[in-house]
């Protein structure tokens, strides 16, 4: 069948030049660039920078989602993370086909793959899928998921990057997966080292 899917990719304050660079490896890594439905979530975002992006973009078709008005006001804004982090939690609710999968990309990332062998993984019951963390590749890693133990987890249960997330949209949203984060990011928000993150590896352990 046709090839489709949708891809969105959050553009923070001060990224708009590794978001151009990674539009720009998306539109030239792909063998069907006019497949893709590409959302950039947004907050404040002007529209001279929409147009230098949807020039460097081309031949994608870009779509400016903005998401003041969505993401909820009591999310908290921890460390030098702004509220933009949790833009992710609620792209699923916004995309064109509720019934799609979507793959989420981190502002900063180089796509130099086709993406259609991600959108074609087996999740099996899984809502989302997601790549082991090098860095932290353990709940237990220092600087990772601090309530591990309250959680029952095993010490060497992975812990995941969201930077690169497959979706499915369906289950995501029957589950209320970014409302349940939100909510784990308040009651735990003294210990968070990667609001969003942590609260998705806590929310999702072993279904991920």
């Amino acid at each position: 069948r046709d090839w489709s899917s949708d891809v969105c990719s959050s553009d923070l304050a001060g990224f708009e030049l590794p978001l151009a660079m990674a539009l720009a490896s998306l539109a030239r890594s792909q063998p069907d660039p006019d497949a893709l439905r590409i959302s950039i979530l947004t907050i404040g975002v002007g529209s001279d920078v929409r147009e230098r992006l949807r020039a460097v973009a081309a031949p994608l078709a870009l779509n400016f989602v903005e998401m003041d008005s969505v993401v909820p006001e009591h999310a908290p804004v921890l460390k030098h993370f702004s509220t933009a982090t949790y833009c992710r939690l609620w792209a699923p609710a916004l995309i064109p086909d509720p019934s799609a999968r979507m793959i989420y990309l981190d502002a900063d990332i180089l796509v130099l793959a086709d993406l259609r062998e991600l959108a074609a993984l087996d999740m099996s019951d899984h809502p989302v899928c997601a790549a082991r963390s090098a860095l932290l590749p353990h709940v237990s890693s220092a600087g990772a998921l601090a309530t591990w133990r309250d959680l029952g987890l095993d010490e060497r249960a992975p812990y995941f990057n969201t930077g690169v997330l497959l979706i499915d949209t369906p289950r995501w949203l029957e589950e209320d997966v970014g409302m349940r984060t939100l909510h784990y990011v308040l009651e735990h928000e003294g210990l968070l080292g990667l609001p969003d993150q942590d609260a998705l590896n806590a929310v999702l352990a072993g279904r991920i």
